[in-house]
C-alpha cells in the first residue's frame, strides 16, 4: 500500500512537470480569460468585449484591449464608441494618458484624428515614458509634423544610464522603465547605436533577473516587472524561456510570474496578495506577446467556455488510478484487496476535490467590498477637493468625492491598495501612471494635476503626515487615517 501511494504521487508529480512546458502559456492566457469572463457574467471573450470591457473605456480597459489586439480577432466596435464618447466628454491632461488612448485606438484599427493631435502635441512633453509611447506609436505607422522615430530614438538612447538601463529619474535604472524603452526599439535593432544599446540594456536586465526567474521594482519583486521584461524580449524575437541570460537557476521569467497566480486565474501584485487588475493585465499582455512570436494565436476569435478545474483534477484522479491498476497487474498482485485500495483512495481524492473549493471570494466591481477574511485591522480614508469645490460641473459644491469611509485592510495593505478598492467600490474615477514602488495619481473624480495651476495635483496624508514613499509602497496598520487632498499650489494651502 505505502508503495502503491508512492507511485500515485510520483506520477502526480510527474504531471506537474510535464505542465511547466511551454504551452503552460496558452494555459495562463486561458485561465486569465476565463477568470475575466466569469467575474463579467459572459460566455464569450466578443460579450465581453462589448459589455463590461467596452463599458470600462478610458478608465480600465486599455492594456486588456491591446492585449486582445494580438490574440485574436475580434469586433473593437463597442469599445472603439465608448472610449471616442469618453474622450469627447474627458479633459485628459496627462501626455502619456493621451497616449495610451492612442496606443489602444490604434492597436484596434483606428486612424481617429484622436491619434494625430496626439501625435503633435504630447511626444516628449511627460518625460521618458512619453518619448518611449510616441515611439509605439510611430512603429504602428503614425506620424507627427513636429518630430520624427530618429529624433525620439536619439532622444531615448541620450537618456541611458551608465549601467545600461533607463530609469523615471534618477542614476540607477529600473526594470520596468528599461524593458518598456526596449519594447519601443525593437524595430530598430539594426540601426549599430541601437544595437549597441539594446545590448547594454538586455545585460542589465540580466543581473537584475532573481534567483526565483523574476524581476524587481524598486526592490519589490513583482510580476508586472517580469511581464515587462517578457514583452521587451519578445519584440526583439528573443525566446524568453529558452535563452541561457534569461534562465536563474533552473527557472525561467514564466516561473518567476507564475508564482503570483491566484487558483481563480488572476494575479496578485505581491505574494500572498489578493487580485490585482494591473498584475493580471500585464502578465496576459506578456503571454499573448509570447503567443504572438511563436505564432500560436487562436484559430477562431472565442475561447471555449471554462470547465473549471474540478473536472479536470476528477479525470487526472481517475486516469491515474487506471495506471496504477495496470501497474499492479503487471506486477502480478491481483489480489482484489489491492484493487479496493486503490479505489479507496481515489475515491478519496475526488471526494477532496468535489467537496473543497478554492474560488476566491466575489470581486467588488459593482459596488461589493473586497472580503478580508485575514483582516488584521481597519483604516479610514476620505477624498476632497475643497480647494476647488464647484469650480467645475463635475467637481462636488461640498469638494467631497469620498466621505471618511472605513476599509477593512490585510497584512502588507498598501495606500494604494485601498484607493483602488474605494475607486472600484464606488465607481470612483482614478487615474494612475508610474512603475510600481513609483504609482501616481495624477486624476480623481476626473479632477486632475495641472487643471488648476501648474502646482496643482492630488497629495495623500497617512495620520496626518505626508507621505515620503509612493502610496504603493506604503503599509498600513490597523487605525490609520487616509486622506487624499487636492492642492492649488504644492501643498501650501492645504490646512
Amino acid at each position: 500500500m505505502k508503495r502503491l501511494c508512492a507511485l500515485l504521487l510520483c506520477l502526480m508529480m510527474c504531471s506537474t512537470a510535464w505542465a511547466e512546458a511551454p504551452d503552460r502559456v496558452g494555459d495562463i492566457i486561458e485561465d486569465i480569460l476565463s477568470y475575466e469572463m466569469n467575474k463579467a457574467g459572459v460566455d464569450s471573450i466578443q460579450a465581453w468585449m462589448d459589455g463590461p470591457l467596452a463599458d470600462a473605456a478610458g478608465k480600465s480597459a486599455e492594456w486588456y484591449v491591446i492585449a486582445l489586439s494580438q490574440w485574436g480577432t475580434y469586433d473593437f466596435t463597442a469599445y472603439q464608441a465608448k472610449l471616442r464618447t469618453y474622450l469627447a466628454e474627458t479633459t485628459v491632461r496627462g501626455a502619456v494618458t493621451r497616449q495610451k488612448y492612442a496606443l489602444a485606438l490604434r492597436a484596434t484599427g483606428a486612424a481617429d484624428a484622436y491619434i494625430q493631435a496626439v501625435m503633435e502635441d504630447s511626444i516628449g512633453q511627460q518625460g521618458i515614458m512619453s518619448w518611449a509611447y510616441g515611439l509605439h506609436l510611430m512603429n504602428l505607422g503614425c506620424t507627427s509634423k513636429r518630430t520624427s522615430a530618429d529624433t525620439i530614438i536619439e532622444q531615448l538612447l541620450s537618456l541611458q544610464l551608465p549601467d545600461g538601463g533607463w530609469a523615471l529619474n534618477g542614476a540607477v535604472s529600473d526594470v520596468d522603465v528599461t524593458a518598456m524603452v526596449l519594447q519601443a526599439l525593437a524595430p530598430h535593432a539594426q540601426r549599430e547605436d541601437v544595437s549597441a544599446a539594446v545590448a547594454d540594456a538586455l545585460q542589465r536586465l540580466s543581473q537584475c533577473q532573481l534567483d526565483g526567474g523574476g524581476f524587481a521594482s524598486y526592490g519589490t519583486p513583482n510580476p508586472e516587472s517580469a511581464a515587462q521584461v517578457m514583452i521587451a524580449l519578445c519584440a526583439l524575437g528573443i525566446d524568453p524561456l529558452q535563452d541561457v541570460r534569461f534562465i536563474k537557476k533552473g527557472h525561467t521569467i514564466l516561473d518567476g510570474m507564475a508564482r503570483y497566480q491566484l487558483p481563480e486565474g488572476a494575479f496578485s501584485h505581491t505574494l500572498g496578495g489578493a487580485a490585482n487588475g494591473n498584475a493580471t493585465v500585464q502578465v496576459l499582455g506578456a503571454l499573448t506577446g509570447y503567443q504572438r512570436m511563436l505564432g500560436a494565436q487562436p484559430a477562431q476569435g472565442e475561447l471555449p467556455a471554462p470547465l473549471g478545474y474540478k473536472p479536470v483534477a476528477v479525470a487526472a484522479i481517475m486516469l491515474l488510478a487506471l495506471l496504477a491498476c495496470g501497474v499492479l497487474l503487471l506486477k502480478g498482485k491481483r489480489h482484489p484487496k489491492n484493487f479496493l485500495a486503490v479505489g479507496i483512495l481515489a475515491g478519496l481524492l475526488v471526494a477532496g476535490v468535489l467537496l473543497t473549493d478554492f474560488q476566491s471570494a466575489e470581486e467588488y466591481y459593482g459596488g461589493t467590498p473586497v472580503e478580508k477574511p485575514n483582516a488584521v485591522g481597519t483604516v479610514t480614508m476620505e477624498i476632497r477637493c475643497d480647494t476647488v469645490a464647484g469650480r467645475a460641473a463635475h467637481i462636488p459644491a461640498d469638494g467631497v468625492l469620498l466621505p471618511q469611509t472605513a476599509f477593512a485592510i490585510a497584512e502588507g495593505d498598501t495606500v494604494y491598495d485601498i484607493l483602488t478598492e474605494a475607486a472600484q467600490q464606488y465607481s470612483l474615477h482614478m487615474e494612475s501612471s508610474g512603475a510600481p514602488g513609483m504609482i501616481y495619481i495624477a486624476g480623481l473624480g476626473h479632477v486632475y494635476e495641472f487643471d488648476f495651476g501648474d502646482l496643482s495635483g492630488w497629495m495623500v496624508f497617512v495620520n496626518g503626515e505626508s507621505l515620503s514613499a509612493g502610496c504603493d509602497q506604503y503599509q498600513l496598520a490597523d487605525g490609520d487615517s487616509i486622506r487624499w487632498l487636492y492642492s492649488c499650489d504644492m501643498g501650501s494651502d492645504l490646512k
